[in-house]
């Protein structure tokens, strides 16, 4: 990855302290009320598409530049200078982690994934085909959830919101791929 134009604070830094507070205390609260499984899925489908919409016009150039964007709530310092594409792999290997998680609660197994928001950052280099790599991931995440009831008490430490059910997994899933749907937004903006 090239280097951002401007310092920017180390991967796993986090939020600033207020920001942390409001989201871990109100916003999150709030999307338990909010958030029924199906308005999860919903929203997992109705950003993902707008996410494939947005990117499907780039040439490889322009899908693959990093471009520094303003931070918005939500999104540490660190995730500021990427790529869509790299904003992509980003959404993929979150969702992944979270799906892994949500099976492991399913079952009242252990988890030997500690959360980590340094460990889920992009290196990019699928280029296009990372375009078709997103896509084909709309389509398994819901198929994957399916046969999944969501309805278990085990949690699973988020550094961010705590102690979270599989559910509120599937929440979290839903609403960071819409913060990065505005990330890419963004980047597409601010592409010369």
């Amino acid at each position: 990855m090239m280097q951002a134009p401007v310092d920017l604070a180390p991967a796993g830094a986090g939020l600033p302290k207020t920001e942390a507070y409001l989201l871990r205390k109100v916003a999150f609260p709030l999307l338990r009320i909010k958030l029924s499984r199906g308005s999860c899925l919903d929203l997992f489908r109705r950003s993902g598409e707008e996410i494939s919409e947005m990117v499907a016009p780039l040439n490889l150039e322009q899908f693959t530049q990093p471009v520094l964007i303003k931070r918005m709530p939500g999104l540490e310092d660190s995730s500021r200078y990427w790529s869509a594409e790299m904003t992509l792999e980003h959404i993929q290997i979150v969702s992944a982690g979270a799906l892994y998680i949500i099976k492991k609660l399913e079952a009242n197994q252990p988890i030997d994934l500690p959360v980590r928001t340094q460990d889920v950052k992009p290196t990019g280099g699928l280029a296009l085909d990372r375009k078709r790599s997103f896509n084909d991931y709309l389509e398994e995440i819901p198929h994957k959830l399916e046969p999944l009831t969501l309805k278990g008490n085990a949690t699973h430490l988020h550094p961010w919101f705590g102690e979270l059910k599989a559910m509120d997994w599937l929440r979290l899933l839903s609403f960071h791929q819409d913060l990065h749907r505005k990330q890419v937004r963004a980047i597409i903006r601010g592409l010369t």
